[in-house]
């Protein structure tokens, strides 16, 4: 479709099936490298912000997956 997506988002929407849509990929180790899906966890964009994590800017995007 000529879009790009985080590689994140993508790995979360082949495991579950699920657009993340506004949400937020978190990185549980903090490791924006470490795609592995038990280490990825959807979050808003709330709690994101409430945990700290740089990775709400640099991983949301405003495009849906589907």
């Amino acid at each position: 479709n000529g879009y790009n997506y985080p590689a994140a988002r993508m790995v979360w929407y082949i495991a579950t099936g699920e657009d993340p849509g506004q949400r937020v990929i978190f990185f549980k180790d903090r490791d924006s490298s470490n795609l592995r899906f038990k280490n990825l966890e959807l979050l808003d964009v709330s709690e994101a912000s409430r945990r700290g994590q740089k990775q709400a800017r640099i991983n949301r995007n405003r495009r849906s997956v589907a």
